[in-house]
């Protein structure tokens, strides 16, 4: 009995020390699997949506990548996407979104130039389904939750990708966020994220 208590507890020592090597030794790098992370959601007092935060894991210390901030006016959600270097936040790309009645009728989706100034990349109209210069690829799960969600564009025939993200459910209530960024020519996942805070 002694014997196998010994096992027992040099085992657990053993598989211990794996992941705290594991941990410590990571570097951070994205893989093909993305790195690990958790997005933090806040909002404002009806509710909505006004800033999501990003954290992947990074060795030893939680850092900041990328960062959503949602604003709301004139019919308008206008979601500015920013992605951190160096310690620096830099805006990357804008989609917005005019409504009516709550529903989304048209979207525009916007990247910045090395200056910082926003380039109109594509326009999409709710109802027009004949645009093929905008193309959302949606999947659903059976409770009928957005699971994943790729825009593309099309630029002088070249194939873009604009945004595509992945979500993971409890009980129909969001928990899990999936990014990716487009490469050139295919999707690589960057950073998979727990939802901790709503």
């Amino acid at each position: 009995m002694k014997s196998l208590a010994v096992t027992f507890f040099t085992a657990i020592a053993i598989i211990s020390l794996a992941l705290i090597f594991d941990v410590t030794s990571s570097d951070g790098v994205t893989t093909a699997s993305g790195r690990v992370g958790k997005t933090i959601l806040t909002r404002d007092s009806q509710g909505r949506v006004t800033s999501e935060l990003t954290f992947a894991i990074d060795g030893k210390k939680w850092e900041e990548t990328v960062m959503k901030q949602l604003s709301y006016y004139d019919n308008k959600i206008e979601t500015v996407t920013y992605k951190k270097a160096d310690g620096v936040w830099n805006a990357s790309s804008k989609v917005v979104t005019e409504t009516e009645g709550g529903k989304p009728v048209r979207s525009t989706f916007f990247q910045a130039s090395e200056s910082g100034k926003w380039i109109v990349i594509a326009e999409q109209k709710a109802d027009d389904l004949s645009n093929n210069d905008v193309v959302d690829d949606l999947v659903f799960d059976s409770a009928g939750n957005l699971v994943m969600k790729a825009t593309y564009a099309y630029l002088d025939g070249q194939k873009v990708g604009l945004q595509k993200e992945e979500y993971g459910y409890e009980n129909n209530k969001q928990k899990m966020k999936v990014f990716y960024a487009w490469n050139g020519n295919s999707w690589s996942k960057t950073v998979s994220a727990k939802v901790v805070a709503e």
